[in-house]
């Protein structure tokens, strides 16, 4: 819990710099941000260790990664930790934050390469992943995560926006991508999964028990006119209930509807609707932070954020308000990053 803490403290309070990314490896906490006056890309480094929040701060060391990206942040990518390509190795990419011409015009679209942990240093190298080039590979607003099974190791791409005419527009696309580690092909699983594939936009996903991805918030399923441009959905703040799941079984590569009974008590949370949060899995149990929630008629975005803890396996949610060090709520003043 502290680390899943920490993880958000970073987040929101991050203020002088834009941070893009965090990732931990054994018992450190990386986060890789640009200076907001050079516009440097810096990897800082935490120890996580037990005692107060302020002294996991104080140890932080700071490594300059590269002087710019021209329009591209650098993040983590969720790879298998035992694999020999991640011995001492963490792997990043780029993403864009410019429009789609731009992006498909640069030197660094599609980058791929790994921070060096004995020197922290960045290297460019594609050898262990390359991103596709597909058309109706998403450019951004997609999640990453990796399954490793009795199956072996697979990345899986979810939901996201194309660019399908080479121009500045962005459409929400119907995306689903996996990754054998072993192969290294690319496999369009559209076509190939079982069940309705809807739309995913700024969702969470996380894997459960090495076997389930579960999809969490975002939109619901929208027509195909209301879905014409990424503008025009992402004004309408209306999300899925975190009671409604969407989840795919990498065993029979078929999706389901999960739906959620709340209980009586809660039954007020069941209709909240989370815009920006934080999803993980600790102990197999699917771990949510919500700062900015709120109905269909507007959102709350500071005050004290929500923590949920869902038991997958019995299918209930347990909540609770998030306590400062002195047992008082903690209160935020400012809205979550768009990292969340």
């Amino acid at each position: 819990m502290l680390i899943l803490f920490l993880y958000y403290f970073l987040l929101v309070i991050s203020t002088e710099d834009y941070l893009t990314s965090v990732t931990i490896r054994d018992n450190k906490l990386y986060n890789i941000y640009q200076d907001s006056k050079l516009d440097h890309v810096k990897c800082r480094v935490f120890e996580l260790k037990e005692g107060p929040i302020i002294d996991i701060i104080n140890s932080s060391k700071t490594y300059e990664l590269i002087q710019s990206l021209k329009g591209f942040n650098l993040v983590f990518i969720d790879t298998p930790d035992s694999s020999k390509e991640s011995y001492n190795k963490l792997w990043v990419r780029t993403k864009s934050y410019l429009g789609a011409a731009q992006q498909k015009n640069t030197l660094y679209a599609n980058w791929i390469g790994y921070i060096n942990l004995d020197d922290m240093s960045l290297k460019t190298d594609s050898s262990f992943i390359k991103f596709p080039m597909f058309e109706n590979f998403p450019m951004d607003r997609y999640t990453i995560n990796t399954v490793t099974n009795k199956y072996g190791s697979a990345l899986y791409i979810t939901g996201g926006v194309i660019s399908p005419n080479n121009d500045r527009s962005l459409l929400y696309a119907k995306s689903f991508y996996k990754y054998n580690f072993t192969s290294k092909e690319w496999i369009d699983m559209a076509y190939s999964a079982n069940g309705k594939l809807r739309h995913f936009i700024e969702h969470r996903s996380v894997v459960i028990e090495n076997r389930y991805l579960v999809i969490l918030g975002g939109p619901p399923e929208r027509s195909k006119n209301e879905l014409e441009s990424s503008n025009s959905e992402r004004s309408n703040l209306i999300r899925k209930s975190l009671y409604n799941l969407t989840v795919f079984d990498t065993f029979s590569n078929n999706w389901e509807e999960v739906n959620i009974k709340p209980n009586i008590l809660e039954t007020s949370i069941a209709t909240l609707q989370f815009n920006r949060f934080l999803a993980t899995v600790y102990n197999n149990k699917i771990i949510v932070i919500g700062m900015s929630v709120g109905d269909d008629d507007h959102f709350i975005v500071g005050g004290s954020p929500f923590m949920g803890i869902l038991d997958y396996n019995s299918k209930t949610w347990n909540w609770s308000p998030i306590y400062d060090e002195d047992g008082s709520k903690f209160n935020l003043s400012i809205s979550a990053l768009d990292l969340l």
